[in-house]
């Protein structure tokens, strides 16, 4: 007989995270977001259930307002910015 043990998924870590229910404490040690790639669509700042992310309040030198880290302490690395960037342009290091 085969036992299989499955690791909880990130988008169930994260619907965990958004409901408050998550066991584990996580945080984030840094959220890197790459100027060069992110082309300030905003997806990364509407799926983050904790509002790590916010919209800069100035644009970048090609008229891009990039999100920004607004409150890394609140981060409970559910990695949904991260999933949902179409541009690849964020990476989220947890603090171990």
């Amino acid at each position: 007989m085969i036992i299989a043990y499955q690791m909880p998924s990130v988008i169930s870590r994260a619907i965990e995270a958004k409901n408050g229910d998550y066991s584990l404490p996580r945080k984030a040690k840094e959220i890197a977001i790459d100027g060069r790639l992110c082309k300030g669509c905003g997806i990364c700042i509407s799926v983050c259930p904790h509002d790590v992310l916010a919209k800069a309040d100035t644009v970048d030198n090609r008229g891009f307002y990039l999100p920004v880290v607004a409150d890394l302490d609140a981060c409970v690395v559910c990695r949904l910015c991260e999933m949902e960037c179409p541009d690849f342009a964020i990476s989220v290091l947890e603090d171990t």
